[in-house]
C-alpha cells in the first residue's frame, strides 16, 4: 500500500521539548501520541549497539578505534549485536537507548547504531523484564520512556490494524479499497464523487447502475476498475439539516463500510470525509464520529487486520482530524510519574 505518510520520527521531538522540566499528564500524553504516530508510519529509532568480535572481524571494523560504525543491512540483529543499555543503580535494572537522529546520537559517546522500527522493538521492549524502558535522545531533550508506558501504546494501537492520515486525492491511493461519499441514485454527482466516478471510467457507470441506489447510512462495492483500488465501497452520507438523527446515519456508514471491507477481506481502506461537503455536516463533528466509530470497529475486531486512511482534501481538513484524536488521545489514562532517569550514570 502506498500513500503519503504525513509524520517521521520528528513528532516525537517536539512534545519532549515542550515537556523538558515541566513533565504533566497533557505533556505525557502528547508524547505518547507521538510515539504511536510514528510507529504507525514506520518510522525506526536509532538504537546503539555492541557489535560481537564475528561481526566487528567480518565488517573490518577497529573496536579499539572511535570510529562510528553503522552497519545497518550488514548485520544480523539475532547474533551480530546485541543493544547497549544504561544501568540504574537505584533500581538495579537496565535502560535502552534510542536517538532520533545522527544529530542526536552524535552528542555521546561514538558507537555501532541499527536502525529499528518502532513497531518492532516496542512489543520486545514491553516484554523485558529485566529491562525498564527506553532512554529517547539521552544527551539532548532526554525522556524516559517506560515500559508501562509502552504497554498503555500497544494496548491503544493494534499494530496489526492502525489508522493512518493522508493528504491529498483519494482517487491516487493504492490500497484494496476507496470508500466514495456516494448519492442515493449512485450516480456520478459533485466533489469526490464526481473525481472517483471520472478516475474509474466508464464501467464504474455501468456497475453502479446495475446495484439500483443505496439508501443513506448503507454501503454498497463494486470493483474499481481504472483506479489503483481494487474496490470501491460506495456509502450514502446525511444531508445536515439539524434535525438530530443525521449522526446516527452518519456513523451507519462508517460501520456499514468497515463491515462490507471485512466480507470483502479488506485489509486497507481509505475514507473521504463523508457528508462534510456538499452535505454540510459540520467537520469536527463528522471527524469525531468517524474516528469514534473506527477506533471502537478495530477494537471488537481485534482478531482481523485493517488500515484505515482518512483521506482530507485540504490541510484544514487534516487539522481538524489531527485537534479531533489528540482530544481523543486525552481520554486514557497515562502511567503514573516516576522520577527519570539520572542521566548522569550514562556518561560513566
Amino acid at each position: 500500500m502506498a500513500f503519503k505518510s504525513l509524520y517521521d520520527i520528528t513528532v516525537i521531538e517536539k512534545p519532549v521539548r515542550a515537556a523538558l522540566g515541566n513533565e504533566t499528564t497533557e505533556s505525557t500524553i502528547a508524547i505518547l501520541e507521538g510515539i504511536r504516530l510514528a510507529m504507525n508510519n514506520y518510522c525506526s529509532f536509532r538504537m546503539p549497539i555492541v557489535l560481537t568480535d564475528e561481526a566487528i572481524d567480518r565488517l573490518g571494523f577497529n573496536k579499539d578505534s572511535n570510529e562510528n560504525p553503522n552497519p545497518e543491512e550488514l548485520v544480523d540483529p539475532e547474533h551480530d549485536f546485541t543493544l547497549r543499555t544504561i544501568h540504574n543503580e537505584e533500581t538495579n535494572k537496565d535502560w535502552l537507548v534510542a536517538f532520533t537522529s545522527e544529530e542526536e546520537s552524535g552528542k555521546g559517546p561514538a558507537s555501532a547504531i541499527y536502525t529499528v522500527p518502532l513497531f518492532d522493538i516496542l512489543p520486545k521492549v514491553a516484554a523485558i523484564q529485566e529491562v525498564e524502558g527506553i532512554v529517547i535522545n539521552p544527551w539532548g531533550t532526554a525522556f524516559s520512556l517506560r515500559r508501562s508506558m509502552i504497554e498503555e501504546i500497544l494496548r491503544i494501537n493494534n499494530p496489526e490494524s492502525q489508522i493512518f492520515f493522508n493528504l491529498g486525492d483519494i482517487t491516487t491511493l493504492e490500497c484494496d479499497a476507496i470508500v466514495n461519499a456516494a448519492n442515493e441514485r449512485l450516480v456520478s454527482g459533485s466533489g469526490v464523487d464526481g473525481a472517483i466516478h471520472l478516475a474509474a471510467g466508464k464501467r464504474l457507470n455501468k456497475a453502479c447502475r446495475e446495484l439500483g441506489g443505496c439508501e443513506t447510512g448503507k454501503a454498497k462495492i463494486t470493483k474499481g476498475y481504472n483506479l489503483k483500488a481494487r474496490y470501491i465501497i460506495h456509502t450514502v452520507g446525511p444531508v445536515y439539516r439539524g434535525k438530530g438523527d443525521e449522526a446516527s446515519y452518519l456513523a451507519d456508514c462508517y460501520l456499514n463500510s468497515l463491515n462490507l471491507a471485512r466480507a470483502h477481506n479488506i485489509h486497507s481502506i481509505a475514507f473521504p470525509a463523508i457528508s462534510t461537503g456538499a452535505y454540510k455536516f459540520p467537520a469536527e463533528e463528522a471527524a469525531n464520529i468517524a474516528l469514534d466509530i473506527t477506533a471502537q470497529w478495530l477494537e471488537l475486531n481485534s482478531d482481523y487486520g485493517l488500515q484505515v486512511i482518512f483521506c482530507c482534501y485540504d490541510q484544514g481538513m487534516l487539522d481538524i482530524y489531527q485537534n479531533v484524536l489528540s482530544n481523543m488521545t486525552k481520554q486514557m489514562n497515562p502511567p503514573d510519574f516516576q522520577e527519570p532517569v539520572d542521566l548522569d550514570l550514562q556518561k560513566t
